[in-house]
């Protein structure tokens, strides 16, 4: 079986190549077809091709709206020079970025869409269009709820075409590549600037990992929310809990999506932030030292998984989320303790707990990693995966 994987603007490297490399493993020969990732170095290709295809010519350090606009200009002649060169048995497509061009351009065979989530790119309030849903071949969401959903906002969608396939759970990424939350996703990180260096060699060799240097260790227990930081992350809530949790730091990593300054300003005492992007060495250190991740979602964010979560699970991290979409999943399984979104007075009992708890820290830690290496590895991912597309090509 061939497989064309596209992932045109690169929004998800680390994901691509962990599915990439899982299918592969399966005996699926996959093309990787993709764009260039202007933020960082990519992890080299393993047992799959990869070719960049799209957008060639990126424009590094522009202004996120003239990224967006050279990138729009540059689709249609992308689309266009794949759909000669096809070679693929089946298309599995990561995003449609433009959904009638991308559908009505994209080679005349089998098709599968990953829905990561349902929005049209920029227009977090727009779902993608029904009538361009219900011309693929077959969906792949990452829980039961997405699937849910997404039979509720599409009439006519045939339930057998849409398949739930969790994201695979791995540790943190090889030493400077960018990390789960380095995605090109509507509003991307900035590119690191002419004055941030990138990892040395001694760095990506040892994979030595270093602490983003605005943080200051205290000796006292970590909690960190990492990720991009967007308006259904849960931020205000957390610093709300946050007046409540004593004993422990906060520390908040992330380039931020929107205007955070007034919650810097007034942030709670134990709170550090690095509002930016960070690379795979700092991920490492971050994952290392923190002693609880925390994923506070409000339900606007509901449709989403997060990577994040995913690979603090495959850290054996303690996570505790908001009990809400396909979060519910894994608290259900034990592997995550939930909740109640938007409350801050929970959220705080709920750190507090783990944090005065060193024992319930490791064995909730050891649940996750228990769920991270059986049904939510990548490996149990690209079985799911495969069996999606013999369906789709019967």
């Amino acid at each position: 079986m061939r497989v064309d994987l596209l992932d045109p603007p690169a929004y998800l490297p680390s994901y691509d190549h962990e599915l990439a490399r899982a299918l592969a493993r399966t005996g699926v020969s996959v093309r990787l077809l993709t764009g260039p990732f202007v933020y960082g170095p990519v992890p080299a290709p393993d047992g799959y091709d990869r070719k960049v295809v799209f957008y060639r010519r990126a424009v590094s350090g522009a202004h996120p709206r003239r990224r967006r606009v050279h990138k729009l200009a540059a689709h249609l002649p992308g689309l266009v020079s794949y759909r000669r060169h096809a070679a693929g048995d089946l298309c599995h497509v990561q995003w449609l970025t433009l959904p009638a061009l991308d559908l009505a351009l994209l080679p005349r065979r089998p098709l599968v869409l990953t829905l990561h989530d349902p929005f049209t790119r920029g227009r977090p309030d727009q779902w993608i269009p029904a009538a361009a849903l219900r011309r693929v071949g077959a969906i792949i969401v990452h829980s039961g709820f997405a699937r849910e959903q997404l039979l509720l906002r599409v009439p006519g969608l045939a339930p057998g075409r849409v398949h739930v396939v969790p994201i695979g759970m791995s540790a943190a990424p090889a030493p400077g590549a960018p990390g789960p939350a380095a995605v090109d996703a509507p509003g991307a990180p900035a590119p690191r600037s002419a004055g941030a260096p990138a990892p040395t060699e001694t760095e990506a060799a040892s994979g030595a990992p270093e602490l983003p240097p605005e943080l200051v260790p205290s000796g006292r227990p970590v909690v960190l929310l990492y990720g991009l930081i967007r308006p259904y992350k849960g931020l205000e809530a957390l610093l709300a809990a946050w007046r409540q949790v004593h004993g422990a730091d906060l520390w908040v990593v992330g380039r931020p999506m929107y205007d955070i300054a007034e919650e810097i300003a007034g942030a709670p005492a134990g709170v550090q932030f690095v509002p930016r992007y960070v690379d795979g060495l700092e991920e490492r250190a971050l994952l290392q030292a923190a002693d609880v991740l925390v994923v506070p979602y409000l339900p606007a964010g509901q449709f989403s998984s997060s990577a994040v979560l995913a690979t603090a699970m495959a850290a054996a991290k303690p996570v505790v989320a908001s009990a809400l979409g396909s979060f519910t999943e894994l608290i259900a399984a034990g592997g995550v303790r939930g909740v109640p979104p938007a409350d801050p007075a929970a959220l705080a009992a709920g750190l507090q707990e783990l944090i005065d708890d060193p024992g319930a820290r490791a064995a909730l830690g050891a649940r996750a990693a228990a769920l991270a290496t059986g049904p939510f590895s990548w490996a149990a991912a690209a079985e799911a995966t495969v069996d999606v597309y013999r369906t789709v090509l019967g």
